[in-house]
């Protein structure tokens, strides 16, 4: 498999950035990310909003390297630092799925384009997780992150009503909401489990922010010591790190108990939370599994 150069292009208020992945028998599959440059650019013109090199690719390009039992070859200048990160992820993701590990290369290694920037984002659902990991960091956080039209259960409509609600949640907190669009889902999920793929999607996300943010925490979904396999890991995220950015998986030492209380002390955070996957609209429903753990340990700390 071959991960060619970024095309970036910047039109009215968006910035897109493609990359085509090919592979030996010349199938080829593009893979892009859209995020609104007009909300995270530096102001001025002197930065990029965007990471224009394939550094953000890597992760979905490993991942679709593995599942396709082909070798990577990353035809654009990366770090030393991101390949040897990269290989090790696919080594652990491998060993996971009982796969070999494929062999990565770099057409050449470069340096760092610039110094890691000073923001410090979160993706943020409006869940237990992601609630609990930003009241832990409120202090430090610059932005939030969202993945808009990442759920496939929910239909355009609610989707825009999800984003609305996350943006007004994250207004009120005094934090800028960066929307991300990634399609790499639609096109791994017919390969393996969301389960397993969500973190590499999330770290390219996160990864195309590196001209703002030099750090991105990724809410834990369980408990330091949790064996996995799972698609956002203590053990997993941080390989995906890059100089200029540095991707850290938060809020293992808590248990979910432990972040349902401190969710429970924060009264926007119940306003406004959403756990609910399943139901296909924008409000929990009360009646899956999700809701239904949320609602008994919020009843267990007298919340509900």
């Amino acid at each position: 498999v071959r991960l060619g150069p970024p095309e970036v292009v910047i039109g009215g208020p968006d910035a897109t950035t493609t990359v085509a992945l090919t592979a030996d028998d010349g199938t080829l599959v593009r893979f892009s990310i859209e995020v609104p440059a007009s909300r995270v650019g530096s102001g001025g013109g002197q930065l990029w909003p965007v990471d224009p090199g394939p550094a953000p690719f890597v992760p979905v390009a490993v991942v679709a390297a593995l599942l396709a039992g082909e070798d990577l070859n990353i035809a654009a200048p990366i770090t030393a630092a991101q390949l040897d990160g990269a290989r090790s992820a696919a080594a652990l993701l491998a060993d996971w799925l009982g796969r070999r590990p494929p062999d990565i290369t770099a057409g050449a290694i470069g340096e760092p384009a610039r110094p890691a920037a000073a923001g410090v984002g979160l993706f943020f659902t409006r869940g237990i997780d992601s609630w609990a990991s930003l009241l832990d960091h409120r202090n430090r956080l610059s932005h939030l992150l969202f993945l808009d039209g990442i759920e496939p259960r929910l239909p355009p409509e609610a989707s825009d009503r999800v984003r609305a609600d996350t943006e007004a949640a994250a207004t009120a907190l005094g934090l800028p909401l960066i929307s991300l669009r990634v399609d790499a889902r639609e096109r791994l999920d017919p390969l393996l489990s969301w389960e397993l793929t969500h973190g590499a999607i999330m770290a390219t996300a996160a990864l195309s922010l590196s001209p703002v943010l030099g750090e991105v925490l990724i809410a834990s979904s369980h408990v330091t010591g949790h064996s996995g396999p799972w698609g956002t890991h203590a053990d997993l995220d941080p390989r995906w790190s890059t100089p200029a950015t540095r991707i850290c998986h938060d809020g293992g030492h808590r248990s979910r108990w432990d972040k349902t209380v401190l969710v429970a002390g924060f009264q926007p955070a119940l306003d406004s939370l959403y756990v609910c996957f399943e139901s296909g609209h924008d409000r929990n429903c009360g009646t899956c599994r999700k809701c239904l753990l949320t609602m008994s340990a919020l009843e267990g700390v007298g919340a509900l």
